[in-house]
């Protein structure tokens, strides 16, 4: 059983289902698959994030088990030009995302 398999049990035990695990990768992931923006996913239901190695990208059993449709893949959209972010600046702007979201619903809860 390798990493992936084993982090998706944990997360299923945590209760996030792997449809509700997202790879994040280039707009265009060229398996076919359309991959979701980042402000579409609704992190109030539960969600995990893949990051890749900077330099090298997500290891080989996760575009795998994207391209076998086991995790979703997310992305943000970029200005045309723009060839990549960082990992870090990948994660904070998705982690951005999932507090803007939750702010919200608080908000909208307290009225």
């Amino acid at each position: 059983v390798g990493a992936l398999a084993k982090a998706l049990d944990m997360l299923d035990d945590c209760g996030i289902e792997s449809n509700r695990v997202f790879a994040a990768t280039m707009e265009d992931t060229g398996d076919g698959r359309s991959s979701i923006a980042h402000y579409d996913v609704d992190f109030d239901k539960g969600a995990a994030i893949i990051l890749g190695k900077e330099g090298e990208g997500l290891r080989e059993e996760v575009r795998n088990a994207m391209g076998q449709g086991l995790i979703s893949t997310v992305h943000i959209p970029m200005a045309q030009g723009t060839e990549s972010l960082n990992a870090a600046v990948c994660g904070s702007i998705i982690m951005f995302e999932r507090m803007r979201q939750l702010s919200v619903i608080q908000s909208a809860n307290a009225n």
